[in-house]
């Protein structure tokens, strides 16, 4: 019987590229936020919390 392919998903490979993946959609998020990318103002990172969006 064939292994379920969510499965492989979940394993130490997954979760590596689901990271990556998420600085790839936070950076492009950031770009279209932010007026100046280099100095963080709406989209934050909060260590412990992850990220916070402020006004």
């Amino acid at each position: 019987m064939a292994a379920d392919p969510s499965e492989a998903r979940h394993g130490p490979v997954g979760v590596a590229s689901g990271r990556a993946r998420l600085r790839v959609y936070t950076a492009q998020l950031r770009g279209k936020l932010e007026t100046d990318p280099a100095h963080l103002r709406h989209l934050v990172t909060s260590s412990g919390l992850g990220y916070t969006l402020e006004p």
